[in-house]
């Protein structure tokens, strides 16, 4: 049976139980990006209200990543059938940059809340004021079109290796019918790195890099620059920083969802991906080099897409195709 109330204490213990958990999952900058801050603000029968650092996370995390680690949950959570999320007073509604620092976007199935205030410049997904944008099937444009879009514009953001990560993983999808995402599939990091990283593993995983600034600490914290990539303490007067790989780059970016399974070299991932690249949002585009940024806005208008609706989007995977 759900337990319908908890005191204060008890609730943000366990939560921070089932936090530590889940960062044990994944990457550090993955969890900062999309889990560091959130807090239990609600125990209601069998539903939990969880309030995230970062507004535009809330729909990923209802929608898609929190239903996957149901059994997580439901070991600190006994009885649990719903989860919701909403963004903390004062969460920032910054758009991604692919780098999984702040003010990246996550992944949405719809539209995020918007802080007190801005509701004016609130967009709903399926309000769309340009109806071409709420009808537009990527998959219509043929399948040579659909590449050409992803590999002129998703290869620059997410960059060669996660970009090949990403076909590699959707290569391995042999299912006749295809569903938005592709079926939980495990990797070895040595099959991923032969396939998109040269056989480098670091490129894959990410690896923990020294700091280059090599400069004293002060009050036992990591220099700014590494702090602000999730460094830790090193040495006594050395710290180190985070440098994503590309498992980072495609769950950061919404195209992924990943979970580490193991340790050492014996360590795997359970990954799934998008089966189609939707279209990128401003956001997005505003990470890509300003000549990628003009041919972009020439894609939208030779699809028929209005660019100033296009540009009030503030959620990801608006046109994808129904599978």
């Amino acid at each position: 049976m759900p337990e319908t109330t908890l005191p204060a204490k008890e609730m943000e213990r366990r939560w921070d139980e089932c936090l530590f958990e889940l960062s044990c999952t994944m990457t550090p900058a993955t969890f900062n990006t999309w889990l560091a801050g959130s807090r239990l603000l609600a125990l209601d029968g069998d539903s939990l209200t969880v309030g995230v650092v970062r507004a535009a996370a809330a729909e990923w995390l209802e929608h898609t990543f929190l239903p996957a680690c149901r059994g997580t949950l439901g070991r600190h959570f006994p009885g649990l059938a719903a989860v919701h999320v909403l963004p903390l007073a004062g969460a920032s509604h910054g758009g991604g940059n692919g780098t999984g620092e702040a003010g990246a976007t996550p992944p949405a199935v719809g539209a995020a809340q918007p802080a007190a205030g801005e509701e004016d410049e609130a967009v709903e997904c399926d309000a769309v004021t340009d109806p071409a944008l709420a009808r537009f099937d990527v998959s219509l444009a043929g399948w040579s079109k659909l590449a050409n879009y992803a590999m002129d514009y998703w290869s620059e953001l997410l960059g060669p290796t996660a970009f090949q990560t990403w076909l590699a993983i959707r290569h391995e999808d042999m299912r006749r019918t295809k569903t938005e995402w592709t079926p939980p599939m495990t990797f070895s990091v040595s099959h991923l790195a032969r396939k998109a990283a040269k056989g480098d593993r670091r490129n894959i995983t990410g690896v923990w890099r020294a700091c280059r600034a090599a400069s004293m600490r002060q009050r036992g914290e990591p220099c700014a620059h590494c702090a602000e990539r999730g460094g830790q303490i090193e040495a006594p007067h050395s710290c180190r920083y985070w440098s994503p790989g590309a498992l980072d780059r495609l769950q950061a970016e919404g195209v992924a969802i990943v979970e580490r399974r193991g340790e050492g070299l014996r360590v795997t991932y359970r990954v799934r991906v998008f089966t189609l690249l939707p279209l990128l949002t401003p956001a997005q585009v505003a990470g890509l080099h300003p000549t990628t940024q003009e041919a972009h806005s020439r894609w939208l208008l030779r699809q028929g897409l209005d660019p100033a609706s296009w540009e009030r989007l503030t959620v990801r995977h608006l046109a994808l195709p129904p599978l």
